[in-house]
């Protein structure tokens, strides 16, 4: 990844998580709302489609550089991915 795209995930991801890991509630609802499967999104920022499933379905909680991949990829605010209701 080029070092200025890293910088500004960096930059872009809230405080919050580089103190605490958050589980991303709102990710399957913002995928769905855009009409994308798991493979999709998988596609979209490069990560493992696997991932993309566990962090759907549990409360693991990704890094904030994934954090960031997934919010960019999907077209929202990172807040997006903890409540979908962010995007009324």
């Amino acid at each position: 990844m080029p070092a200025a795209l890293a910088a500004r995930l960096d930059r872009d991801t809230p405080r919050t998580l580089h103190d605490q890991a958050l589980p991303l509630r709102g990710l399957r609802a913002c995928r769905e709302r855009q009409g994308l499967t798991q493979c999709d999104l998988a596609l979209r920022t490069g990560l493992p489609m696997s991932l993309v499933g566990l962090l759907e379905s549990t409360d693991h909680a990704p890094s904030p550089r994934t954090w960031a991949l997934l919010a960019r990829a999907l077209g929202v605010p990172t807040a997006c991915l903890l409540d979908a209701s962010t995007l009324q």
